[in-house]
């Protein structure tokens, strides 16, 4: 009896011990070859539909588009979400392969997509196109003239790049604050909500969308080395900044820029005070040397008349830039940008999905600045008939110096700091009622700017006139990018047999 009964015992053991260890998958790595196969036909449909109604929503702003936006990024989270709960019957953390095991784990990453409560991912997409058509729409109206009124692109734009009116510079500043940022801060507070209730819901239990964000980059302390890299930068900029301070206090007077202080934000040339490259002929140091801004030359070559944006093929292999361009240096330069990211877009669309993208996002900015440092140097504007004479020796150098530290260089703690915001705002630390508030304090002290006039923060949301808050898109990838960019190009340099400084090097 007694047997029995320890018997009997030892099978109820091993019963519950076997109940408690979870079945293996799959481990079948054909299979799971197959796998990634037919979800990489089916996800080039799923994609392909969900970037044409948002590019047909880009380029006509109707509620009906933007309805039809709304319901194509719903059915791609359908979808991410069906094929991460398929590839969840594969034991893949355990293949061989390391190229199949790194295909399954970034298809079983869903970010936003995570939602399982479809009327908040609903609305959390109903919020994103109504904070892209409020940027996207938004305009100035002249004070004695209301029935004239300015878009970002050019107008804005063109006020802040080229007058030199201290009143006007502050009117066209303030205007597209007015127009557009105190429309999103509600919105935008919401967003946040529904983004990191969403994120939370993934297998990797994200902390917050920073933390989903920052996991792109595969490194434990990316916020460390991020750190590291601005610290070692800052004095470049801080001696930069003090020049470029004391030339715009010969300009506009004592009375508006202080001797040690912060620059009005207005002043720079730029919107986001992000590119100071527009106030290079007030900073030229040397004046009398041929001018490697070739804006006057684009205008007066027909090659360069670009009125208005095209569409291209409408064959799913394409690739399309939306842009409707001025016809001046920067955009030429921009251009050259967005022309690099088509280029890696053509370099990987022989792989499969989950790998068309870049090794990290700021390597894939960097690949387009690549192209864009090149096309920047004298001798290639000369190779183009943009610029006559690229000879002048020291002097001439240290004015096309100027020209991309006022674009490199000016760049760097707006590229820093933009995300350092958001993140804070993401994990709780910067709630609503500060978001106008600390994103200030971050300004002056890495960018030393100030606001040309008093914000209020109980109605301001100066963030929300950056594209990139409203339109979702994370930014510390631009300041990755700055700095990896100089050293691809270099490494190309190099290879390509260049000797000499790097800024006469043009591997175009």
């Amino acid at each position: 009896m007694a047997g029995r009964s320890f018997v009997f015992c030892l099978m109820l053991v091993v019963s519950l011990s076997a109940q408690n260890v979870a079945p293996r998958g799959i481990t079948d790595e054909q299979e799971a070859w197959d796998f990634i196969w037919d979800y990489n036909t089916k996800a080039e449909r799923v994609y392909y539909n969900k970037i044409m109604t948002e590019w047909n929503y880009e380029t006509d702003l109707t509620q009906e588009n933007s309805q039809k936006l709304v319901e194509a990024s719903l059915a791609e989270a359908r979808s991410d979400e069906e094929v991460a709960q398929n590839a969840s019957r594969f034991d893949w953390q355990n293949f061989n392969n390391a190229t199949l095991k790194r295909l399954f784990g970034k298809i079983t990453v869903l970010g936003t997509a995570a939602q399982q409560d479809r009327t908040k991912l609903k609305e959390l997409n109903n919020i994103l196109s109504e904070m892209s058509n409020i940027y996207s729409t938004g305009k100035v109206c002249e004070y004695d003239h209301q029935s004239s009124c300015m878009a970002l692109r050019p107008d804005l734009e063109d006020c802040l790049a080229s007058s030199r009116d201290y009143d006007r510079l502050r009117f066209c500043w303030e205007g597209w604050r007015d127009a557009v940022g105190r429309q999103l801060k509600d919105k935008y507070s919401r967003f946040v909500e529904l983004s990191n209730d969403a994120v939370s819901q993934d297998a990797q239990n994200w902390a917050d969308t920073g933390a989903y964000w920052r996991s792109w980059y595969e490194t434990a302390d990316f916020q460390e080395q991020l750190e590291n890299l601005y610290n070692q930068l800052q004095p470049l900029y801080n001696n930069l900044h003090a020049y470029v301070r004391k030339k715009l206090r010969e300009q506009y007077g004592q009375d508006k820029i202080s001797v040690t202080g912060p620059i009005p934000a207005h002043l720079l040339g730029n919107m986001w005070s992000q590119s100071w490259v527009n106030i290079y002929s007030l900073v030229e140091p040397y004046p009398n040397k041929t001018s490697l801004d070739v804006t006057a030359k684009m205008k007066a070559d027909y090659a360069f008349q670009i009125k208005s944006c095209s569409i291209m093929t409408t064959i799913m292999s394409e690739y399309r830039v939306k842009v409707c361009a001025n016809i001046n240096m920067e955009d030429l330069i921009t251009i050259h940008h967005e022309m690099g990211h088509i280029e890696y877009y053509l370099q990987y669309k022989h792989q499969p999905v989950p790998f068309r993208g870049g090794a990290n996002p700021g390597f894939h900015e960097a690949v387009g600045d690549l192209l864009a440092l090149s096309v920047s140097t004298p001798r290639h504007l000369q190779s183009i008939g943009l610029l006559d004479n690229v000879g002048g020796g020291n002097e001439s150098d240290i004015n096309f110096l100027m020209s991309m530290a006022l674009e490199k260089i000016a760049f760097l703690p707006f590229g820093y700091l933009m995300d350092q915001w958001r993140w804070a705002v993401f994990n709780g630390s910067t709630t609503p009622e500060t978001y106008n508030q600390e994103w200030w304090k971050l300004r002056t002290r890495y960018q030393g700017i100030v606001p040309p006039i008093p914000r209020n923060n109980a109605k301001d949301f100066d963030p929300g006139c950056k594209y990139h808050i409203p339109y979702n898109t994370p930014y510390i990838r631009y300041f990755v990018s700055f700095i990896i960019q100089f050293q691809f190009h270099k490494a190309l340099c190099d290879t390509s047999g260049h000797t000499g400084p790097l800024h006469k090097c043009d591997i175009s």
